[in-house]
């Protein structure tokens, strides 16, 4: 905004003359400072950009990252523009991706002190092979690249980091056979998961969702409980463990567990669609409404925090006067929240 006000006046300048000349000058005039003023602009735009790849590739070292990694970002940016039918010219573009911005940001990075290498944990290959399979349009399909995957790996390698990316291809493949409904098949691969690192929860715990959708619910629910114990702090673990309390109709003991969480993460609209899940199952309409309105509110949805919350009044017990009480005041205070007037209380 400061740059366009700087170019502001000798624009104008420019317009006034054209004006004054008058007939096909005046247009031609016209057109080339409103197109100066708009290369101006993408100029100054790109200077920063290119500032911004600096500091950028200073900070991937600081933080201990490969500061190669734009660079290649970049390639692959480009490779997919020529996919799509090629990118405008670099002078139109802001933001061009081109040999030359590549160049640099490679000629930035070898110049720039090595970081120290840090191996990738479990836990990373674990979230990259469940993402493989989440943005998979077909499970089964990538079940059956993992599948090769795994294969090709020979079930592990020579090295800690390679062992594990190996284990972690066959976590996908178990979690793609889940996601695709061949359950026995995940069954059988989930057996096979090296036991050294079986022994992380997350193996764990997937072994424990092919279980539960095979129907052996208490099989399941027992282990994520023993995991539970050994990890108590542990956030996937207590929300997954209480999705699987509902997917196993026990919805009172999920609805318990998310109540006392909700003390030491006070706030969190995820528990708030949980326990709304829990008391559909339990039959408690009210309830339900009431969890999801205060799940509106914490992302300041407010009229559909406040429809739902007459809604809850409205399937509320008309003998239960305490809840009605309740679920009044929440309403009264979103609506104040939302700006609403106060309604107008018989004398």
């Amino acid at each position: 905004f400061a740059k366009q006000g700087e170019l502001a006046i000798p624009i104008m300048a420019g317009i006034i003359t054209a004006v004054l000349l008058g007939g096909e000058v005046a247009e031609a005039a016209i057109a080339a400072a409103g197109a100066g003023s708009m290369q101006a602009q993408i100029n100054y735009t790109r200077e920063h950009e290119y500032e911004a790849d600096r500091i950028g590739i200073d900070l991937l070292g600081r933080a201990g990252y490969d500061i190669n990694g734009m660079a290649t970002l970049f390639e692959k940016m480009q490779r997919q523009a020529k996919l799509r039918g090629g990118s405008p010219p670099e002078y139109l573009s802001t933001h061009p991706v081109h040999s030359k911005r590549i160049a640099e940001a490679q000629d930035r990075a070898a110049r720039h002190p090595a970081p120290t290498k840090t191996a990738d944990s479990m836990q990373y290959h674990l979230i990259k092979a469940r993402l493989r399979v989440l943005t998979s349009d077909n499970p089964r399909a990538a079940a059956d690249d993992l599948a090769l995957a795994v294969k090709d790996s020979g079930g592990g390698g020579d090295g800690d980091a390679e062992t594990a990316a190996a284990q972690a291809m066959r976590y996908g493949l178990v979690f793609a056979l889940l996601e695709g409904g061949r359950l026995d098949e995940a069954a059988r691969e989930a057996r096979m998961f090296d036991k050294a690192l079986a022994a992380n929860r997350y193996f764990t715990l997937l072994s424990a969702e092919v279980d539960l959708r095979r129907g052996l619910d208490d099989q399941a629910l027992a282990e994520v409980a023993g995991l539970r114990k050994r990890h108590p702090d542990d956030h996937v673990l207590t929300m997954t463990y209480a999705r699987m309390l509902i997917e196993a109709e026990r919805a009172a003991d999920a609805a318990g567990l998310l109540e006392d969480y909700l003390v030491y993460r006070p706030g969190d609209p995820a528990i708030y669609a949980l326990l709304s899940r829990a008391a559909v199952v339990a039959g408690d309409e009210a309830g339900s409404h009431a969890y999801i309105a205060e799940y509106h509110r914490i992302y300041h949805d407010l009229d559909k925090a406040v429809f739902h919350l007459e809604a809850a009044l409205k399937e509320a017990d008309a003998g239960d006067a305490y809840r009605k009480s309740r679920l009044q005041a929440q309403l009264d205070a979103v609506r104040a929240q939302r700006g609403d007037k106060p309604p107008k209380r018989p004398e």
